[in-house]
């Protein structure tokens, strides 16, 4: 995962997580959220930063729920792929990116255009690294936006409008 976090030195503990952080003048400036709990770390704590938690507050207000949107593939990295595996794919130079192994039926991705072997590139013009940071953007939309994907397809690029109308739960990815 990646999250858009700060990183704070104020205590986090069971109980008191989801507490603001302020800053020296009294300004809520984040919510206390995550702690690393392992021995070769001590007390490294993180708080959402107040900006991307009010943007949800309207929702949260009125007790809805903040829905994640999923576009309906599964995939892996390119850099997991293994030399002899990248000819296969038509890879080519590409270091990093998304490679799609299966678009799932009735899905987002299958109803703009998506099909297995892409590999996924860019969204909205920004360069996608990996799964994780394509999950990290993708999470910046809400149900109902539309997104650009930019695939490498048979070594050329393809730009698709990917139109975002499923939920986190209701499909995979």
């Amino acid at each position: 995962w990646i999250m858009n976090v700060m990183q704070t030195d104020a205590a986090i503990n069971p109980g008191n997580s989801g507490g603001p952080l302020v800053n020296i003048g009294g300004e809520v400036i984040g919510i206390n959220s995550v702690k690393l709990v392992e021995s070769s770390v001590e007390g490294m704590g993180f708080a959402i930063p107040i900006e991307v938690a009010m943007a949800q507050v309207e929702k949260l207000e009125k007790g809805e729920p903040i829905e994640r949107p999923v576009i309906g593939i599964r995939s892996y990295d390119v850099e997991t792929v293994a030399a002899y595996g990248r000819g296969n794919l038509n890879i080519g130079d590409l270091k990093e990116g998304v490679i799609i192994t299966e678009v799932l039926d009735d899905s987002d991705a299958k109803n703009a255009g998506i099909e297995a072997k892409d590999i996924i590139v860019k969204m909205d013009g920004v360069k996608v690294t990996n799964s994780a940071h394509l999950k990290f953007l993708l999470y910046k939309h809400n149900i109902g936006d539309s997104v650009k994907v930019t695939v490498m397809r048979n070594g050329k690029e393809k730009e698709l409008t990917i139109k975002l109308t499923h939920r986190l739960g209701e499909t995979s990815n």
